[in-house]
């Protein structure tokens, strides 16, 4: 019962504060005070309008083994992370996860498929961004470090070994529940 009356008051506050940020996270799974910042919200605290950026990552699975990548962006550096980027201007997620799939990788990819959807605060930047995950069928051929100034490197992971630390939106999408679908793990056999 608490829950849902905490999930009204945030809902409450969102439409009070007609902050276009505060709205969007109220709106998709309750509003984290993580991403605004140390994780506590006073009264008085100032409160930035920021527009959620929209990301894409491509999860793609060998057998139970998944593709990561460890980051020299600034942006999350030396996390581990699913291939993926911005979309270009009208680019459909979908789209978007095949060519940044292509561009970072080499590898090709069919059956684009959304499999789930994370809002991610980025303090440091004062960044947010939503970020759909978008499931491929991958060719068997390796990876490369096509963009070595982005990523050292790409490295298959047991589901329940991944390196760490993880990029942001990568943990919050297996802190929300996410495991590759039996029918995932049977499709894309070595």
């Amino acid at each position: 019962m608490q829950r849902l009356e905490e999930a009204f008051a945030l809902r409450d506050i969102g439409e009070l504060t007609e902050k276009r940020l505060l709205r969007s996270l109220v709106h998709h799974g309750g509003l984290r005070a993580r991403v605004l910042n140390s994780g506590l919200i006073r009264v008085g605290d100032p409160v930035s309008v920021v527009d959620a950026q929209d990301g894409v990552g491509v999860v793609v699975l060998r057998g139970s083994r998944l593709l990561l990548g460890q980051r020299l962006t600034t942006h999350g550096y030396g996390t581990w992370s699913f291939p993926g980027g911005r979309p270009l201007p009208r680019e459909s997620a979908r789209a978007c996860a095949l060519r940044e799939l292509r561009e970072e990788t080499g590898l090709e990819a069919a059956n684009p498929r959304p499999i789930g959807l994370t809002h991610d605060g980025f303090p440091e930047s004062r960044n947010v961004f939503r970020t759909t995950f978008v499931r491929v069928d991958a060719h068997n051929s390796e990876p490369i470090a096509r963009e070595p100034e982005k990523t050292s490197q790409w490295h298959w992971f047991d589901r329940h070994e991944l390196p760490r630390p993880l990029f942001a939106p990568v943990a919050s999408l297996f802190a929300a529940g996410y495991e590759p679908a039996a029918a995932d793990l049977t499709r894309c056999q070595d």
